[in-house]
C-alpha cells in the first residue's frame, strides 16, 4: 500500500537566538505513514512534536527534504488542495471575529462549497451529527471565545471531522480536557483511523496514552536528533522511554491488553 503521507530526507533548522543554538533537526529524516494508522508523536519539551507536525503541514519550509500527501510534494501545493487532504487541529485557535461554535465547526465545510462559500443542508447536517458525537450539541449556539479551553478544543475536533480529510493531524490534543475527554477525544481519533481508513497522528505528552489509543508511536529524543519508529508495542518500553524522558519507568500487565505504565517513585 503506498504511503498517503511520505517524509524524504528532511533537515529542519531554527534560526540561533539567546535560548536555542542553530543546529539541525529531523537531519536527514526519512518516514512513511499510511492510512488507517494512529500515531502517536511523543518527546520531552522542546525535542521538535509541533515543528514535525508543522513541517508535515506545510507551515514550516524544511531546510532540506521534501513532504509528500497523496503523491505530491505539499510545497506546490495550493493551500485548497491540502485542504480537501489534510485537516489541522491547532494547540490554539483564536478566531479574527465574534463566531459560535457551530460557526467555526461549518468552516470545516468550506473547502467543498461553491466561490462565494455558502453551506448546504448536507453542511449543516453534517455539523449537527458531528457536534452530538464530541458531545457539543448543547453548546452550538455559544460564543466560541466563551467556552472553556476543553470545549473549543472539542469545537476544532468537530471542525477537523466535518473536512472530511484522509489525513489528520492533532497538536497535544488532550491539553485542557479532562481526564473523561482526553479518553473520549483520543478514543474518537482511533476510531477514525480504523473505521474510516484515514491517517491521524497527534503530539501527546502522557506515554500510558499513548500506549492505549495508538497504532504506531515516533518517540523523539532532545531536539529530534534520536528517533525511533515502529508500532506502539515495539516502540513502548522502558528502555526506550528512559532513555528519551531521563527517569524511570516501570509496566505491569492490565485489566486487558493494554499495559500498565507508570513512573518509579
Amino acid at each position: 500500500m503506498a504511503a498517503i503521507l511520505k517524509i524524504e530526507r528532511l533537515s529542519f533548522q531554527y534560526p540561533s537566538n539567546g535560548r536555542r543554538e542553530r543546529g539541525n533537526i529531523f537531519d536527514g529524516l526519512s518516514i512513511e505513514f499510511e492510512r488507517g494508522s494512529t500515531v502517536a508523536i511523543l518527546g520531552p519539551n522542546g525535542s521538535g512534536k509541533s515543528t514535525f507536525l508543522s513541517l508535515m503541514a506545510g507551515y514550516l519550509r524544511p531546510l532540506e527534504g521534501k513532504v509528500f500527501l497523496k503523491g505530491n510534494d505539499i510545497s506546490k501545493m495550493s493551500s485548497a488542495e491540502i485542504a480537501k487532504l489534510m485537516s489541522v487541529v491547532s494547540q490554539e485557535h483564536h478566531p479574527a471575529f465574534g463566531f459560535n461554535a457551530r460557526e467555526i465547526i461549518l468552516m470545516g465545510r468550506a473547502p467543498y462549497n461553491s466561490f462565494f462559500g455558502f453551506a448546504g443542508e448536507r453542511d449543516y447536517e453534517m455539523v449537527e451529527r458531528i457536534s452530538k458525537k464530541v458531545e457539543l450539541e448543547s453548546l452550538l449556539a455559544y460564543d466560541y471565545t466563551k467556552l472553556s479551553g476543553g470545549e473549543r478544543k472539542r469545537v476544532l475536533l468537530a471542525r477537523a471531522m466535518v473536512q472530511n480529510t484522509p489525513v489528520m493531524l492533532f497538536d497535544e490534543p488532550e491539553a485542557h480536557l479532562d481526564i473523561r475527554h482526553q479518553h473520549h477525544f483520543l478514543k474518537l481519533i482511533s476510531e477514525l483511523a480504523r473505521e474510516e481508513n484515514k491517517l491521524c497522528i497527534y503530539s501527546v505528552h502522557n506515554p500510558a496514552l499513548a500506549m492505549r489509543y495508538s497504532t504506531h508511536v515516533m518517540l523523539l529524543g532532545s531536539r529530534g536528533e534520536e528517533i525511533i519508529y515502529g508500532p506502539t508495542a515495539e516502540v513502548m518500553n522502558c528502555r526506550n522511554l528512559e532513555n528519551v524522558y531521563k527517569i524511570g519507568f516501570d509496566m505491569m500487565p492490565g485489566s486487558d491488553s493494554c499495559p500498565l505504565l507508570f513512573v518509579k517513585a
